[in-house]
């Protein structure tokens, strides 16, 4: 028997691959029963933000379902990744297999067709182990390795109760910004990653400036300024031993003298020995950058230590400093004009 069968009574064997079976929804957002396109009706509770591996913002949130969707979830968490975008997982502690959880399986294979696994349809020999029944098309994915989940993605969200200051956003990516904006006239590299939040990218012909992935218009621009706290670098340790060699022979003598050749051979290992330890240590700069804006809502734009490669020294930090005062001013001039 499956690690789950004994959450099984014989009349589970009831459940059937319901073709047959009369559907109270025609999609899989109907099917999830939530209108997200207005989530004020909804007491939904803000959870807590995250940030992605490529610098995106996400804001989650929790919904707790009056009644059960599909027999058995009673929590949505939903993720905003984007304004106007999330996906929604539907939570249980519950590991239950149920009548409405197979017709929706089934449903989405009939909608979809086979998934990336080649998995269609439900079929019964996957009530002898829930934890190897799984389904995942393009905007589905159906889970039951751990607890029971249902994940939807690509909805179109509105109205949910984004905290002050938190703004959902997936950073562009070079091509995309250059297909929306047209050719870079500047690229400085900020950071060693090659995306575009490790970037300092502008586009002359649309006035767009763009920091860490964050927009700007040139208008935002109206100063720069860097600041310099030097810190103490920890270099290479190095421990020298030296041995006495006066010492070494006083005490050699007079081994031999007190015990002959042997002691001579005790005296001499006892010589004193000194161990000098010394560490390279040296003071390097540290530099900070502020780019001013004129947008209250934002703070100044600050780049902490910029680098245009994988090696942090005094040049290259000051190298791309050069770069981006250049830049800056070029754009205030072009303000000005």
């Amino acid at each position: 028997m499956g690690f789950f069968s004994k959450l099984f009574s014989s009349n589970n064997d009831d459940l059937q691959q319901s073709a047959e079976s009369t559907l109270a929804y025609s999609s899989v957002e109907e099917a999830f029963g939530i209108d997200f396109s207005d989530m004020s009706q909804y007491p939904v509770q803000f959870k807590k933000k995250e940030t992605d591996d490529k610098g995106g913002l996400d804001l989650i949130y929790t919904l707790k379902l009056d009644e059960p969707k599909f027999g058995i979830f009673d929590k949505v968490e939903i993720t905003q990744y984007e304004p106007e975008l999330c996906f929604a997982r539907l939570q249980t502690s519950k590991n239950e297999l149920t009548q409405e959880v197979i017709d929706f399986i089934n449903f989405c294979a009939q909608t979809y067709g086979k998934d990336i696994m080649g998995k269609g349809q439900f079929k019964s020999s996957e009530r002898n182990d829930l934890r190897i029944l799984s389904r995942s098309w393009d905007r589905v994915r159906i889970d039951f390795w751990d607890k029971p989940t249902i994940s939807l993605s690509k909805i179109k969200v509105a109205n949910l109760p984004i905290p002050e200051g938190l703004i959902p956003h997936r950073p562009y990516t070079k091509a995309q910004l250059e297909e929306k904006f047209g050719e870079i006239s500047d690229e400085i590299w900020i950071d060693s990653t090659e995306e575009v939040s490790g970037m300092i990218l502008s586009f002359g012909d649309k006035r767009k400036l763009f920091v860490k992935g964050i927009e700007y218009d040139w208008e935002n621009i109206i100063g720069f300024n860097y600041e310099n706290n030097p810190v103490m670098e920890q270099g290479q340790t190095t421990t020298e031993t030296k041995v006495s060699t006066g010492s070494m022979l006083g005490r050699a003598a007079v081994g031999t003298l007190v015990a002959g050749p042997l002691g001579g051979v005790v005296g001499a290992v006892t010589a004193k020995r000194t161990q000098t330890t010394t560490q390279d240590s040296k003071m390097r700069s540290h530099y900070t950058l502020h780019i001013h804006t004129n947008i209250p809502s934002k703070n100044d734009i600050t780049i902490d230590r910029p680098v245009c490669n994988e090696i942090i020294t005094d040049e290259t930090e000051m190298y791309t400093i050069n770069q981006i005062q250049n830049l800056i001013s070029r754009i205030i001039e072009a303000n000005n004009e």
